[in-house]
């Protein structure tokens, strides 16, 4: 009785269903079985999708995102007729049709539906449908490929060079920029699931990518940030001369009027520093970096200081994780700590607590450095800094260590045993101020 009501009222509707009416269905459909689907359903979505899909598209998603159904067997019953709305001339069309894309792919379990799915893409893009002449019927078909990196993971990884390899084609082949950066887009969110997008051809696309110009240059940065997600991607394929090579574009586009450009270098070297902190720390080129990051302390725009902070402090643990030498790199977050934006202030007090629970007997060293530059923030204007400085003083100088710790702190912070001692019963990480250490670019 619900099944033929939900046929009725949503799928045969002659208006557009609100999302509140479908979602009022959502029992129904949790409870629904593989035979109602199949032989009630399905039918009745494929005819409504062909006639008034504008109508239906919205409510189709909902009802296959919800239901608790391998959609193995049912896929290419809807890839027809979405994927035509998925490079329709209005927007809207597309977007909920390439999310419906994404959902089929996903909730497929069959290793034969993403290359199926894959095949059917790739078909249309090489005309077997008509030329696709212009740009938003093409973009269309490139993010309908994107989606499909939401598959279970070893289907992804099976696909992922051949996937990886006609993308790079297809951006050859195409001249128009907003089709590039579709294309950068979805090799991007294939690479950021699987590392077998990155083959020896994508490293050399990315190398000579970066030399295009401003638009396209930043779709690059942006696919590079997007590999570094997979710890081992950037390491598997790139040679030292290739990674040099890299480092030394970074460096140059760091320096350039464009502050965009700047932050994107910055957020690049940020990424890389997430999981390939040895890359840029073990290379000839490590002293520039420090120097980049030196100068972009002092950028007029805060998203450039930002990114240039959050790169010292991983490079920073990773160099107290080495035992290598850490005082400039010390140095410069201190010099952050007198930024005129609260939020670096803030983040840099938070970076140093990081690294505190790093290799705390490192920083000891240091202390007459670290001392009273965090002993300036615990009086600072703003709330969050100072209970940011708090908690990375009780780190920095172990104040629930020992009666000793507090004494040194007492000399280093300049404050009183009772002032030092309040400090060392404060909830560790009530500020949640890790989080800013292990932010994702």
């Amino acid at each position: 009785m619900f099944l033929d009501l939900y046929v009725k009222t949503i799928l045969s509707s002659k208006d557009r269903p609100s999302q509140a009416s479908s979602e009022a269905f959502k029992p129904l459909f949790l409870d629904m079985g593989h035979e109602d689907f199949k032989n009630i359903v399905i039918p009745s979505c494929i005819r409504m999708l062909k006639r008034n899909p504008e109508i239906v598209l919205q409510s189709i998603g909902y009802l296959l995102k919800t239901v608790r159904l391998d959609l193995s067997k049912y896929y290419m019953e809807f890839m027809p007729v979405l994927l035509h709305q998925a490079r329709h001339s209005v927007e809207e069309r597309r977007i909920i049709a390439l999310s419906t894309v994404g959902i089929l792919s996903g909730k497929s379990s069959d290793p034969d539906t993403l290359p199926s799915m894959f095949n059917a893409i790739k078909a249309i893009l090489g005309g077997s449908e008509g030329k696709l002449s212009l740009p938003y019927q093409r973009i269309g078909m490139i993010n309908a490929l994107e989606q499909l990196s939401r598959s279970p993971p070893k289907q992804i990884s099976r696909l992922a060079p051949s996937l990886s390899s006609f993308l790079l084609t297809c951006y050859k082949d195409d001249g128009i920029e907003e089709v590039k950066l579709a294309i950068l887009s979805a090799l991007g969110s294939w690479a950021s699931v699987s590392t077998e997008t990155v083959q020896p051809d994508v490293v050399s696309f990315i190398a000579a990518g970066l030399k295009e110009k401003d638009t396209l240059r930043k779709g690059h940065l942006k696919l590079i940030r997007a590999i570094c997600k997979k710890s081992d991607s950037l390491t598997k394929y790139m040679e030292e001369n290739e990674t040099s090579d890299l480092v030394q574009t970074l460096l140059s586009m760091g320096t350039l009027p464009n502050w965009c450009t700047r932050h994107g270098a910055l957020l690049t070297f940020c990424s890389i520093s997430m999981h390939c902190s040895s890359k840029l720390c073990c290379s000839t080129s490590f002293p520039s970096i420090v120097d980049l990051l030196k100068d972009s302390l002092k950028d007029d725009k805060f998203p450039v200081r930002e990114a240039s902070t959050k790169t010292l402090v991983r490079l920073l643990c990773y160099q107290l994780q080495s035992e290598a030498s850490t005082l400039q790199l010390i140095q410069l977050l201190v010099l952050a700590l007198h930024d005129d934006s609260s939020e670096v202030r803030r983040r840099s007090l938070s970076c140093l607590k990081a690294a505190a629970k790093i290799n705390t007997s490192a920083l000891a060293t240091h202390l007459s450095i670290l001392g009273p530059a965090i002993a300036e923030t615990l009086n600072d204007a703003s709330t969050p800094v100072r209970v940011a400085a708090e908690r990375c003083a009780l780190h920095v100088f172990q104040l629930t260590k020992g009666a000793d710790n507090v004494t040194i702190a007492q000399k280093h912070l300049n404050m009183t045993g009772l002032e030092v001692r309040k400090i060392a019963k404060l909830p560790e990480e009530s500020d949640g101020s890790e989080s800013s250490y292990d932010d994702r670019t």
